[in-house]
């Protein structure tokens, strides 16, 4: 009789807890899918991506805001290239009308030909300036990219807290003080 109880126990065991133990198939399929995107969350894609299409590395990162930003600079400063560099050729080709022996060319601006030296130097260090904040931006987007994909699984919890405590600092005697101590 002890063996039928025994048995009993058994079967009402497992087919109680057995609903428990069930998972829907679609939920534990997004968990691994989950599971596998974020294991496989690469520094060196990121990097990749942004160095190949500025603003990629921010959009594999899921820093869907940041890319906008990356190519409003990017923009920006090409206007600014554009712009300079239009400027420059304008001066330096009066620059040249005005300084060659030929009647046919003729300054056709109201500059002199020191004030054209001038503007042309202070456009060519625009057009300069232009071209290296569009380097700037391109390698800041890709140290973003870098640096934002290796702070993937950075936890950022609400368990940070600062207190203040007493203690004791140690040099050459023991002496009263006071620290603060940050918690993670």
């Amino acid at each position: 009789m002890k063996i039928s109880y025994i048995i009993y126990f058994v079967l009402i065991y497992f087919s109680c807890l057995s609903p428990a133990y069930a998972q829907d198939s679609t939920a534990v399929e997004e968990s691994i899918m989950k599971t596998k995107w974020k294991m496989s969350h690469s520094p060196l894609k990121a990097t990749v991506y942004s160095a190949v299409f500025p603003g990629g590395g921010q959009l594999y990162n899921r820093k869907y805001w940041k890319a906008p930003i990356v190519w409003a600079g990017m923009g920006v400063a090409t206007g600014f290239i554009i712009y300079n560099t239009d400027k420059y050729r304008t001066y330096r080709n009066a620059l040249v009308a005005s300084s060659d022996a030929d009647p046919l060319t003729i300054n056709q601006t109201p500059y002199s030909a020191a004030q054209l030296n001038e503007l042309q130097d202070i456009y060519h260090k625009y057009m300069d300036i232009s071209w290296f904040s569009l380097v700037g931006v391109y390698l800041l987007s890709i140290i973003d990219a870098n640096v934002d994909a290796h702070l993937w699984y950075f936890d950022v919890g609400d368990d940070v807290s600062l207190g203040l405590r007493p203690g004791f600092v140690n040099i050459n005697h023991p002496a009263p003080a006071m620290g603060l101590i940050l918690k993670f």
